[in-house]
Formats: C-alpha cells, sequence, structure tokens
C-alpha cells in the first residue's frame, strides 16, 4: 500500500481548474499517506520553461514512493526509473495544435513529448473520462489506462437538494461558466437575443465577446474564489454548458449539485458525464441551442425533472468511490 506521493501541478496560465480538481481528489486521500505538492517553476512552452521543469521535477523526485504528473507531459523526463502516475485530462488542446497547417517538425515534437512519451513512461495512467481514455487509445496506443472521474469541490458539497424551478418568474438567470475558444459562448449570444433573460458569465471576457453582449443584460464576474462561484450557481436558474470540445465538463456536476437546469452539448463527454440531467442541444446550432433554452424557460415540470435527474446523477461521482478507485492504482 502506498505510503507516500509527490505531486506536481502545472504551473502555466489557465491550469489552476487542474489543480483544483486533482486538490480535491488528493485532500480526500487516507490521512496515513504522506503527501508532498509542488507546483512548476516553467510558465509558458519555451525551451527555457521546459529545461527548468525538468530540472525541478528530477530534484523534488520521489524515489522511494510515488510520483504524481497532474497532466500529462515532458516532465516524467525528470522522473525516468521512478514509479509514476498521470493523469490525462483532455488531449484536445494538443490535438488542435496538431491539426493546424503548421510547421511537421514542431508537430511531431508535440506529439511525441506531450502525449506519446508521457503515456508510454508512465507506470499508471488515470483518464478523467472514458471519452478521454478512447482518444488515447485512437491516437497513441491501448496501454491499460483507468477512469477516475473527477469529483466535486468541497464547497459544492452538502448543498441542500431541494431546489424547485419556478416558470412563474418573468425573468431568469443564466448562468454560463468559463469563456474560452471552446466554450462556445458566442454561439448563445447569438441565440438569447430577443429573450427577457439576465445572463451571468464566469471569466474573463474579450472586447470581441463584449462586443457581442451590446444589447444583451448581463453581469460579469473574473477571480471569484470557490465559495463565490457556488453562490452565483445557487442564485442561477439555467445552467448553459454548450462546450464543443472538453475532457470532462466540471460545470456539468455544479450545476447538478446546485439544483440548476441544465443545457449542455450532445457531443462526448458532455453526454457521458451529465447522464439523463440534462436537456441536449446541437452546439453547432444557434436554432438549436435557442429552442432547447426556450422550452426550459417555458416548461417546468420538464426542468423539475431534469434537477431531479441530475441530483440522481451525481451518485456516480461520489467521492469515496473515486477516492477508492483512485487507491486501487496502487495495489
Amino acid at each position: 500500500m502506498i505510503t507516500n506521493l509527490t505531486v506536481f501541478y502545472p504551473g502555466e496560465p489557465g491550469t489552476y481548474s487542474i489543480r483544483r480538481v486533482s486538490e480535491a481528489l488528493l485532500h480526500r486521500l487516507p490521512s496515513n499517506i504522506h503527501i508532498q505538492e509542488y507546483v512548476l517553476p516553467g510558465k509558458d512552452a519555451s525551451i527555457r520553461s521546459i529545461i527548468k521543469n525538468i530540472l525541478f521535477v528530477w530534484k523534488h523526485r520521489n524515489v522511494k514512493g510515488y510520483n504524481y504528473l497532474t497532466i500529462q507531459s515532458y516532465n516524467i523526463l525528470g522522473l525516468l526509473g521512478c514509479k509514476t502516475i498521470i493523469t490525462v485530462h483532455d488531449l484536445n488542446p494538443v490535438y488542435g495544435i496538431l491539426g493546424r497547417k503548421d510547421n511537421y517538425f514542431k508537430k511531431k515534437i508535440v506529439y511525441f513529448f506531450w502525449i506519446y512519451l508521457p503515456i508510454m513512461l508512465a507506470c499508471k495512467i488515470t483518464c478523467v473520462s472514458n471519452y478521454t481514455k478512447k482518444q488515447c487509445h485512437d491516437y497513441v496506443c491501448h496501454k491499460d489506462m483507468k477512469v477516475v472521474y473527477n469529483m466535486l469541490h468541497s464547497s459544492f458539497e452538502n448543498i441542500p437538494r431541494n431546489k424547485k424551478y419556478n416558470s412563474l418568474c418573468k425573468k431568469k438567470n443564466i448562468l454560463i461558466v468559463g469563456t474560452s475558444k471552446q466554450k462556445n459562448i458566442e454561439t448563445l449570444f447569438h441565440a438569447i437575443r430577443g429573450i427577457n433573460i439576465h445572463l451571468h458569465i464566469i471569466g474573463h471576457l474579450s472586447d470581441q465577446q463584449v462586443r457581442l453582449l451590446n444589447d444583451i443584460e448581463y453581469t460579469n464576474y473574473v477571480n471569484l474564489d470557490d465559495e463565490s462561484v457556488c453562490r452565483v450557481y445557487k442564485e442561477s436558474d439555467i445552467v448553459v454548458f454548450i462546450s464543443i470540445s472538453e475532457g470532462f465538463g466540471m460545470p456539468i456536476l455544479e450545476a447538478q449539485s446546485t439544483g440548476c437546469v441544465l443545457l449542455c452539448s450532445n457531443v462526448e463527454p458532455m453526454n457521458e458525464i451529465a447522464g439523463e440531467g440534462a436537456l441536449y442541444v446541437d452546439p453547432f446550432s444557434v436554432d438549436s441551442v435557442k429552442k432547447g433554452l426556450m422550452t426550459l424557460l417555458e416548461e417546468e415540470n420538464l426542468c423539475n425533472d431534469l434537477i431531479k435527474k441530475g441530483y440522481e446523477n451525481l451518485s456516480r461521482f461520489n467521492p469515496s468511490k473515486i477516492v477508492s478507485d483512485f487507491l486501487l492504482l496502487f495495489q
């Protein structure tokens, strides 16, 4: 049985969510497991940062116990000869690079150091969804991998599951979480024009996104702590998560745990994670998103049924079960 674990978190901007979901798991491990946590010093993909990170990992590696890279990367080169676990969260950003008409040599380097090498050298591999596991098998190899789902942050636990949807309220609060390109929020902006709602947006908005919101009533939140994020969820009626590319999709579970009605993309892995607790739409179609949203605004019974099924879906992501799945890696 494992007694000590050394954990390495990525240090690049935009990787906070990786650390957040990893900490939710690691901080629930049995108290007899000693955990040493490090954040990598390199902040970008420059040669200097890469070398700095590899040397940092080598210096702090756990020779006797296990090492845990919370995201697959070249940093496994600093752990050669050590027992190492990696978690693959999402291969989509790397595939985005591979799909560009860039230098052939550059694409080969990205594939080798960010996908192939860490997966081949790790002694244990976890994936956050069956969709991500399938990606690894399709594009790398059929090496044994275990699906260990993400779990909710503690701020989303112990919330009373008694929320009801009230269609009589004239103006609904619609929430979207995340503003990056794959979140596909511009499609929602076009879909809600002329609909009497108030839009709540968590995340930094680009100048172009602000321009698209010109005639839409909205509130924007940035740099919120976990408790404040949870509060915004609880004050919302509907969460719209029409992302076109994810490895898991934490807003799905956060919406369901806070009793929000969920409008969700009908693509993997969103349908895997949300189960029956969402109304699905085509994220590439403004008409489909608008029709789905109008359905939720008008059909109270459907909304309450989706809230109920959302609560039921959360049992698949029970923290104790997820911890047990993770600990099985060490047997």
